[in-house]
């Protein structure tokens, strides 16, 4: 008997909170939506580190559709090799016209109000910049504070070279950049952290140099990852941008970009998203766009309100 499962890959890293939320967003929609169909899913997922690149037998998959989470444009343009529809995580949309962001403007307004509400006069940025959707928040927080009268001081170098954040070698590349960074910073200061990790190398490193945690250094992380931030002392507050939300939504649109393929082998995720609008305008859906970042389903009949689930703050 053949198998009438859509076959999908899911790219998305497993080491984090983020990427878990993601694929517990995937998982839920799979149970309760795809299950119901007449073609349910069967999902591919590797054991997968942030920074990994595609799986050893990827050219000989075969499949129906992928989720990723593509780190570099380099994957994401392998992956289009497949010619199957691919809804990208984290997409910028000129790279890839189908895909879920979260909320970077909504992100970054809460960024800087946390450190502007409590009196902070220097706000600093630390994070990469050699990963897309990175580029794009740290962008937004600069335009950000500069409507609130600050001006945002950023890390060393922004780890434009290289990204080792998860290396088991961190001290050897960026802790005495770090170190150096931290001493020059006018204090008080409040520094966001583009990752909970980054957070807590951040308040590791200050307690190495004296500096008061968080009286003197107020730090704010990024996914809200709950390990993480109960490791921390004091408890590390952090930004839940909603990755549960987000996988969810992007498996509901890697199902609707299957239900309105007209053709077998029809390369959806080539289309412009104009035209995928206008073969659904007529239906209950519509594709809304997540403030110029990224796309999302959403029913054409209710009020979207959504975004009060993104972009809270945990302490």
């Amino acid at each position: 008997m053949p198998d009438t499962h859509r076959q999908v890959l899911a790219l998305i890293e497993t080491s984090t909170e983020f990427g878990r939320g993601l694929l517990k967003g995937i998982l839920n929609y799979t149970q309760t939506i795809a299950a119901k169909k007449q073609k349910p899913w069967r999902v591919r997922l590797d054991q997968r580190g942030v920074h990994d690149g595609l799986p050893n037998d990827f050219d000989s998959w075969h499949g129906d559709g992928i989720i990723s989470q593509s780190n570099t444009i380099d994957i994401f343009r392998q992956l289009q090799k497949k010619k199957i529809p691919i809804v990208e995580l984290l997409n910028n949309e000129v790279t890839s016209n189908i895909g879920v962001n979260f909320n970077y403007e909504k992100t970054t307004q809460i960024a800087a109000s946390h450190f502007c509400d409590r009196g902070l006069e220097n706000v600093a940025w630390f994070g990469s910049s050699n990963i897309w959707w990175i580029s794009q928040l740290r962008e937004s927080f600069i335009q950000e504070l500069r409507k609130l009268g600050r001006k945002c001081i950023l890390c060393p170098d922004d780890f434009s070279q290289d990204d080792q954040t998860y290396h088991p070698k961190w001290d050897d590349f960026h802790r005495k950049p770090l170190i150096r960074w931290l001493k020059k910073l006018p204090l008080p200061v409040g520094i966001w952290a583009v990752s909970d990790m980054l957070a807590l190398r951040i308040i590791e490193t200050c307690y190495d140099i004296g500096l008061d945690v968080p009286n003197q250094v107020a730090v704010l992380g990024t996914g809200n990852d709950s390990l993480l931030c109960n490791l921390s002392f004091p408890q590390l507050s952090s930004i839940d941008v909603n990755s549960e939300r987000m996988g969810f939504v992007a498996a509901e649109l890697l199902d609707k970009i299957w239900g309105y393929e007209t053709q077998v082998e029809t390369r959806v995720a080539d289309d412009t998203v104009k035209r995928l609008r206008k073969k659904i305008s007529k239906s209950d859906a519509k594709i809304s766009t997540i403030w110029g970042y990224g796309f999302r389903l959403v029913d054409r009949t209710e009020e979207d309100t959504e975004d009060d689930d993104d972009g809270d703050i945990q302490d």
